[in-house]
């Protein structure tokens, strides 16, 4: 099977990193299939070049890249088709708007797409932006043979859209492993960071620098753990000057009193030792598909408190503790009573390694499921 996947974000991120995962997945456990991969130059995705059936064509080297979210995507498509001759085209959150003889797949992962208009306002850039995104996205939707998504609810949210395909297939993201490489040091620059806070507690936020993300709520939670003079202390994976950005200004000082811990960017790969140096995960996001962040807390057996909305609940259950996103006073206090309680904290650790049976164990094993989407497109691309 000849497959042309599409993938337009140039940033380093959470979503890009899977990205990069699931694809090296793909080739691995399909090596008779042959891939090319369509992205921006500066992307993560570059390096699957490196993959002897996988080829990697850079777009919007020349043009830019809201160029192809605004239809240069069709054209590109059709010229890359006539020299390679695909059978399937497996595209990310936007695809094609005019429908072809090559049948499309959307990988739907962007929540500002599918979530209610009310969702806009969480979105970095402008209201006007994002509201053309979600009709180009709808146009494209109503183009495709089928839809996969991480999750029912990001399911039953499609379903609910005009146009949406008959096939939406839940696909769960794999667990992000490190496989047993817990035996190598620390990434220097990391444990460089933690010192000096042993016999303190350890709150990890694994998040990228969005709005949505809500690292605000955290910036009050800490200033409250500072006033009490609480030995908590919060470890977040963005840099400095992104947490003053988005925390706010008064934020700052709690990075200057050491009460908040910013990393920087870490690689999925160092994330295990990362996550075992800590001792509870925290995920207060306004807005998710699904994040890798709780599903690698349940993997490395770290006990959470999230976001007390629909998609937590959906994909957390009874693993974890919940907040309101809004009230850094209810933050604090679940932290307080999730440290004050050990047989709490083995309790969700134990409910979240249960639930881990519901994703798949690899992402070759994801990949299984990717490809009898694109089988069955492919077999009957009608919808």
């Amino acid at each position: 099977m000849r497959i042309l996947f599409w993938y337009p974000d140039p940033s380093q991120s959470g979503a890009a990193s899977s990205e990069v995962k699931l694809i090296e997945g793909y080739c691995n456990r399909f090596p008779d299939d042959d891939l090319t991969v369509m992205c921006a130059a500066g992307s993560p995705l570059v390096k699957l070049g490196n993959l002897g059936n996988c080829h990697v064509e850079i777009a919007g080297r020349y043009i830019p890249r809201e160029a192809y979210l605004l239809g240069m995507l069709d054209l590109a498509l059709w010229r890359f088709n006539r020299r390679r001759s695909f059978d399937v085209f497996w595209s990310t959150n936007n695809g094609l708007y005019i429908r072809r003889k090559v049948p499309q797949v959307l990988y739907v992962k962007n929540a500002y797409q599918v979530y209610t208009r009310e969702t806009i306002a969480l979105h970095p850039g402008s209201a006007l932006r994002v509201s053309l995104l979600r009709r180009f996205f709808r146009r494209s939707l109503r183009v495709s043979s089928a839809v996969i998504v991480e999750t029912p609810l990001m399911g039953r949210y499609l379903q609910e859209i005009s146009g949406c395909p008959t096939q939406v297939i839940v696909v769960p993201k794999a667990v992000v492993a490190e496989g047993e490489k817990s035996e190598r040091p620390m990434n220097e620059r990391i444990a460089r960071r933690l010192e000096g806070i042993e016999g303190k507690a350890k709150l990890l936020y694994v998040a990228t620098s969005y709005p949505h993300k809500n690292h605000r709520v955290l910036a009050g939670m800490m200033n409250q753990f500072r006033q009490k003079d609480t030995p908590v202390r919060l470890v977040v994976t963005i840099s400095a000057d992104e947490w003053k950005q988005l925390a706010g200004e008064a934020a700052a000082s709690l990075v200057e009193s050491g009460h908040v811990i910013p990393l920087g960017w870490v690689d999925k790969d160092e994330l295990g030792l990362l996550y075992r140096a800590c001792d509870v995960c925290v995920m207060p996001s306004l807005l998710e598909s699904l994040s890798s962040a709780h599903i690698e807390a349940m993997y490395w057996k770290r006990p959470q408190i999230v976001a007390d909305l629909p998609y937590a609940h959906d994909l957390c259950g009874d693993s974890a503790l919940y907040a309101s996103p809004q009230d850094s006073s209810a933050w604090r206090s679940q932290v307080e009573r999730l440290l004050a309680d050990a047989p709490l904290r083995e309790e969700l650790v134990t409910r979240g390694v249960e639930r881990l049976s519901a994703f798949p164990e690899s992402w070759e094993v994801m990949a299984d499921g990717i490809r009898a989407v694109l089988v069955a497109v492919v077999v009957n691309p009608g919808r």
